[in-house]
This record gives C-alpha cells, sequence and structure tokens, in this order.
C-alpha cells in the first residue's frame, strides 16, 4: 500500500462523540484511536510518506477523489459509492 500512496489524509475524530451512537460504541470503545494514529504516522515515515489530518468536519468521506463531487446523503450504513450511478440519477 505505502509504495503507490503520494500522502495519506486522515480525520481528526472524536472518540468520545462517537460512543454516543449506540450501534457503534462497543467497537470504538475497545480501541485506541491515537495508538493506531501513531502507528500509520510511524509507517508512512518508514517509507518517507505524508500523512495529513483534517478537520473532522471536513466531509471527506462524501467527496469523490477525482473531481470533487459531493454525496450530500451519505449516511453511515453506505460503505461504497458509485459517481456514475450518482450523477444519472434524479
Amino acid at each position: 500500500m505505502w509504495s503507490v500512496l503520494i500522502s495519506l489524509g486522515m480525520e481528526k475524530l472524536q472518540p468520545k462523540n462517537m460512543i454516543k451512537n449506540k450501534r457503534l460504541s462497543h467497537s470504538i470503545s475497545q480501541i485506541s484511536w491515537s495508538k493506531i494514529v501513531d502507528m500509520i504516522k510511524y509507517k508512512a515515515d518508514w517509507y518517507d510518506k505524508l500523512v495529513i489530518q483534517v478537520d473532522r468536519f471536513f466531509p471527506s468521506s462524501k467527496l469523490f477523489n477525482n473531481c470533487g463531487y459531493k454525496h450530500e446523503d451519505l449516511t453511515l450504513d453506505i460503505r461504497r459509492w458509485n459517481l456514475s450511478r450518482m450523477r444519472s440519477s434524479p
């Protein structure tokens, strides 16, 4: 993975707010977010790659990376979305 990346963008998440979601709370409370971020930064540094942490309100999951199209109605149950389908729907 690291060999094809130029940089990696990560959201600055707020786990304490995410725990309020009853469906996600158990899974979220079981992991250490700061440790995951530290490990990713370590590996990025190892491969001389840049890690950029973006604001938690930046709509990174809603944006198509090539053209910037924004999926306004994205919900947690949508894991993948296809740009061509989005543009052709009414």
